[in-house]
């Protein structure tokens, strides 16, 4: 089996329904890194990405009723919803865990925020 090897935690992704205060929070503590809005419109999902240094803090809003982190919310209330890692072999990675039996959502992989191959 072909190897992978994590290169760094990417993110850690706060699952919300309302993110304007933690949005502003963010804001107003990281003044000095960018912050970077998208709508992913597969996943019903709003993120905004707030860069601190070496690693990501998404803030991930549902933007319909029927979205899957509207559902995770309903579920589990609003918190950290994912750390992700950053592979250098997501197709790698993913043969690893199946392997393993650690369910695996996309594979192949998708497109995800930041236009970055993904799964969960």
């Amino acid at each position: 089996m072909k190897k992978f090897n994590i290169i760094k935690v990417d993110h850690i992704a706060i699952a919300i329904k309302d993110s304007k205060k933690i949005n502003k929070f963010f804001s107003d503590i990281l003044t000095d890194y960018k912050v970077k809005n998208e709508n992913l419109i597969d996943e019903k999902v709003h993120v905004s990405i707030f860069n601190a240094e070496n690693i990501n803090i998404e803030i991930l809003e549902p933007t319909s009723l029927n979205s899957p982190i509207r559902k995770y919310i309903n579920k589990n209330k609003s918190g950290i919803h994912h750390i992700s890692f950053l592979v250098d072999d997501i197709e790698a990675a993913i043969l690893y865990f199946e392997s393993i039996d650690i369910r695996v959502i996309y594979n192949p992989p998708k497109i995800g925020a930041s236009n970055q191959l993904i799964t969960f």
